[in-house]
C-alpha cells in the first residue's frame, strides 16, 4: 500500500495503523451469497478477497446509493443491499482505478467498454476502505 499511496493520498497515514479486514461483512455466511455467485456464473467456492459496504454515485443525479462491493480472485462484484447482483466485472475488464488525493475516500473504477455497449461505464465509488480496495485489487490484478 505504501508504494501506491505514500505522499499521494491525504488519508493514507491514518490508514497505516488499520489492518486490512478482507470480508468485513462476512458475506460468505449470508444465505443469498450462493445465488449471487450463480447469477454471475462463478463457482460456489470462489474465494472472497474483500467484501464490504460502500456507496456508488448515481450517474443521473450524483446521489450516492449503498452497494456491496466484493473482490474475488477473478472478478469484482457490485451488489445491491439485498444481495442482488448489479454487475460482475472480470478483473481483465478493469482498465484502472483513480483515487482522489483529498480526504474524501472517493475513487473511480475505470472499465473496458464491451463491444455490445451494454455496460454503463465507469463507477464512482466512496469507501473509507479505499486503501484496502485499491491495494488488494492491484495485487489480484
Amino acid at each position: 500500500a505504501s508504494q501506491l499511496f505514500k505522499g499521494k493520498k491525504v488519508t493514507y497515514p491514518e490508514s497505516v495503523g488499520r489492518p486490512f479486514l478482507g470480508d468485513q461483512i462476512i458475506i460468505t455466511e449470508h444465505p443469498s451469497w450462493p445465488k449471487g455467485l450463480h447469477k454471475a456464473e462463478l463457482p460456489p467456492q470462489a474465494a472472497v478477497v474483500v467484501a464490504l459496504n460502500l456507496n456508488k454515485f448515481n450517474r443521473g443525479n450524483g446521489v450516492p446509493k449503498p452497494r456491496i462491493f466484493v473482490l474475488l480472485e477473478t472478478h469484482m462484484l457490485i451488489l445491491d443491499p439485498k444481495m442482488a447482483l448489479k454487475q460482475a466485472i472480470p478483473l481483465a475488464d478493469i482498465l484502472g482505478l483513480s483515487v482522489s488525493s483529498q480526504n474524501d475516500y472517493t475513487f473511480v473504477l475505470h472499465l473496458r467498454m464491451p463491444e455490445d455497449r451494454k455496460a454503463k461505464g465507469d463507477y464512482i465509488l466512496l469507501s473509507e476502505s479505499v486503501i484496502e480496495i485499491v491495494t488488494r485489487t492491484y495485487i489480484a490484478y
